[in-house]
């Protein structure tokens, strides 16, 4: 289920966490940081948008195309353009448009 190819950070959603998602909040609709074509994704989602989209995830209209349903939203844990602060600012302008955005961030506690 996790598959690096040199600097990429594509690791799945572990299953469990998705079908928690999708019990407690209904399917999801989005996934603008999808894994890529052809790679094994634990995200069952309508639409998706991959890197190769890039740089469509962050400008596209999430809102469109979500159609009113739910966002899902696993971003690289790299640095970079893709790091997760990254992707707070589409987050963060799509759920003041009242999008329904469920986001799963790494949360380092240590020093």
């Amino acid at each position: 289920m996790i598959s690096r190819d040199n600097q990429d950070q594509d690791y799945c959603t572990p299953p469990w966490v998705v079908q928690d998602v999708i019990e407690a909040l209904g399917p999801i609709a989005l996934d603008p940081c999808a894994t890529r074509a052809g790679l094994f994704s634990t995200v069952p989602a309508e639409t998706r948008l991959t890197i190769d989209d890039n740089p469509g995830y962050f400008s596209a209209d999430w809102s469109k195309l979500a159609g009113g349903g739910l966002i899902y939203v696993n971003p690289e844990y790299g640095g970079g353009d893709l790091s997760s602060r990254r992707w707070m600012e589409p987050v963060a302008k799509w759920a003041d448009a009242g999008e329904t955005i469920v986001c799963l961030l790494r949360v380092s506690i240590g020093s």
